[in-house]
């Protein structure tokens, strides 16, 4: 069970985050010449008790939501910004779910424990364990990775084969900007932290996930290429392309 300190800090940053992709997501212009649109300020969102066991129980009799509510005054703008309409009180934009104390969600009167194992797509699992995210992916030739996920200590690895990486410096070998990586992650701390991490010679990583990888070029004598070749040849299993005898299908990652 996760303490009151810990269950702060996780929803006070899950907060800002649902914050601020609010406000990346306003305005919206009702038609394409822009004639008007739709403002949202003042954002906050209305967290519900938790730990309150009381109130998890009448929730589940009530076939109820352990859910906050994230709240903002509305506001319509004519095409030169000048105010149409505006809502005298907050309004309720969406509702946010919460986790209990027991790493749970409460859903129409359900305790479910679907933290523990989230199917996202064919072949990828994110679990909870350790007070870690970590999710799992199948790879090709029966290899698996695993993205690791701290969020109270700021980590963030992958793993291929319980061999790790620096989630940028993989990103980075398998084909994915640097640039395009922080951006996803939205988290200023956690994304200065990861690149403070970051090796200033990325050969060495690139050497050990190739031969991780094509293992079974290795037992047949091939010899590392260049960190050229080896990157495109990563990046072809990944994503799809020719390596040697071999014709990887693309989508697969």
């Amino acid at each position: 069970m996760l303490s009151k300190e810990q269950i702060s800090t996780g929803m006070a940053e899950i907060e800002r985050n649902v914050i601020n992709e609010v406000n990346n997501f306003f305005p919206i212009y009702a038609t394409k010449d822009k004639r008007c649109s739709l403002h949202v300020s003042e954002i906050e969102v209305k967290r519900p008790p938790i730990g309150d066991l009381n109130n998890e129980l009448a929730l589940k009799m009530k076939g109820s939501h352990l859910t906050g509510d994230v709240l903002a005054r509305v506001t319509v703008k004519d095409a030169d910004g000048q105010v149409i309409a505006k809502s005298s009180r907050k309004l309720k934009l969406f509702s946010l779910p919460y986790k209990t104390n027991r790493n749970t969600y409460i859903w129409g009167g359900k305790e479910k424990s679907i933290t523990n194992q989230v199917r996202i797509k064919l072949g990828a699992y994110t679990y909870f364990k350790d007070n870690m995210v970590r999710s799992f992916i199948m790879l090709r030739d029966k290899k698996n990775l695993d993205i690791e996920f701290d969020p109270l200590n700021l980590i963030l690895n992958v793993r291929v084969e319980k061999k790790k990486w620096n989630l940028i410096s993989f990103y980075d070998i398998i084909g994915i900007p640097t640039a395009e990586t922080l951006g996803a992650i939205r988290d200023k701390k956690l994304a200065d932290d990861l690149l403070k991490r970051v090796p200033k010679n990325t050969d060495k990583d690139i050497k050990r996930l190739w031969e991780l990888i094509f293992a079974y070029r290795v037992e047949r004598g091939a010899s590392y290429p260049s960190s050229k070749v080896a990157t495109d040849e990563i990046q072809a299993y990944f994503f799809g392309g020719k390596v040697g005898e071999k014709e990887y299908a693309p989508g697969s990652f």
